[in-house]
């Protein structure tokens, strides 16, 4: 065969694969992305939220549909699971929640149990007094204190900036944290912010100058 023509059906054969790639290369790459995508939604699709009191989550074992899957976690943080008893879910996030159940499961009550925590209903907060939009906020994530007034629209021009309360209940008893948001909002510095909780209250006061 002639070089030329060697040389003209090499470069055809390239140009066939450069024009493979570029149709079905891309389309397999999307495909393991959204095969990725799905199995983080089959697992909750909620990971790094840390679960909290009056969560309703549903705790899902493949295989295993007699037993009860929806539990709401009470005040102290505990949910009385049908398998496994009394188990304390606060503060674990559901990544977490997922591999401590599974690993509980496994190590007598079910073989190669498949786990997974869907969050139903999330922890909320109470912000009053002097916001744009006081009511009541759920905790998606970590939320701190200076976010949870921007979701309630920032302040209003009669609120006292320095005088920011946190109303939290911690074992039953009531306790009163104080924030001076205009240091922090003035400073930039977000380390002495305070994270909201389940239940908090935050109430903004009134300037009175």
């Amino acid at each position: 065969m002639p070089t030329g023509q060697r040389i003209s059906n090499r470069k055809t054969i390239l140009i066939t694969v450069l024009v493979f790639c570029a149709l079905f290369c891309p389309s397999m790459g999307m495909a393991g992305k959204e095969d990725v995508a799905g199995q983080q939604e089959s697992k909750g699709g909620d990971f790094a939220y840390k679960l909290g009191p009056q969560n309703l989550i549903q705790i899902k074992i493949y295989g295993e549909s007699a037993v009860n899957q929806i539990y709401r976690i009470d005040e102290m943080g505990f949910i009385s699971h049908a398998l496994l008893g009394r188990i304390k879910l606060q503060g674990v996030t559901v990544a977490d929640a997922e591999t401590m159940l599974t690993e509980r499961l496994a190590a007598g009550y079910i073989n190669n149990p498949n786990v997974t925590v869907f969050v139903i209903e999330h922890s909320r907060f109470s912000i009053l007094g002097e916001v744009r939009r006081p009511g009541t906020y759920e905790i998606l994530g970590r939320v701190s204190v200076i976010e949870a007034i921007s979701m309630a629209g920032g302040f209003t021009p009669l609120a006292n900036q320095k005088d920011v309360k946190i109303n939290r209940k911690i074992a039953g008893v009531e306790d009163a944290i104080k924030i001076d948001a205009s240091r922090i909002i003035g400073s930039g510095d977000a380390s002495g912010a305070v994270d909201v909780q389940a239940n908090d209250v935050i109430v903004v006061s009134k300037s009175f100058f």
